[in-house]
């Protein structure tokens, strides 16, 4: 596909994500690219490919940046950030997020939305309410009494968060 449209964004991002860490693939233009690298070009194909971003990001150590072909140089939370931007109902980027987040930090969309660590796993699970991982995650960054207020309005302790994440 890259060779029939190598301003297409989807084959590069398919092909980083069947690349192991240092593992390299040589393209028909005689280019040899890590997924890194992939994900560079697919975000240079569509800047606003919200996958890519993302997979960049989970790709990079904590305080590590890397350039992108426009010219900014994006940390991992950057990264996240950004594939929040192209997508506001991208689970996977609202965990990984507040993964990376402190339980002190928060953050301010656009569209005026303050987040912190446990608000982004709530969100994470209001785009993804099937993927139990995001429930077991919460549980977990939550006290043994404390609760939390889920985007549909259930207020859950880590019990029934992690009962949730088991039928999941």
């Amino acid at each position: 596909a890259i060779r029939c449209d190598t301003n297409y964004a989807p084959p590069y991002y398919n092909l980083g994500g069947q690349l192991a860490r240092g593992e390299t693939v040589s393209l028909a233009d005689g280019r040899t690219l890590t997924s890194r690298q992939l994900y560079i070009e697919a975000i240079r194909c569509n800047p606003n490919y919200a996958r890519s971003y993302n997979s960049l990001g989970y790709e990079l150590t904590k305080g590590e940046k890397i350039a992108l072909a426009d010219g900014r140089s994006l940390c991992e939370r950057e990264l996240y950030i950004e594939a929040i931007r192209c997508d506001p109902s991208f689970a996977l980027a609202y965990y990984n997020l507040g993964v990376v987040f402190s339980k002190a930090e928060f953050i301010k969309f656009a569209d005026d939305r303050v987040l912190g660590r446990r608000q982004l796993f709530v969100e994470a699970i209001r785009c993804n309410p099937t993927y139990g991982f995001f429930y077991s995650t919460l549980a977990a960054d939550l006290g043994k009494k404390e609760k939390v207020l889920l985007a549909d309005g259930q207020s859950l302790g880590r019990d029934m968060l992690l009962s949730i994440a088991k039928t999941l």
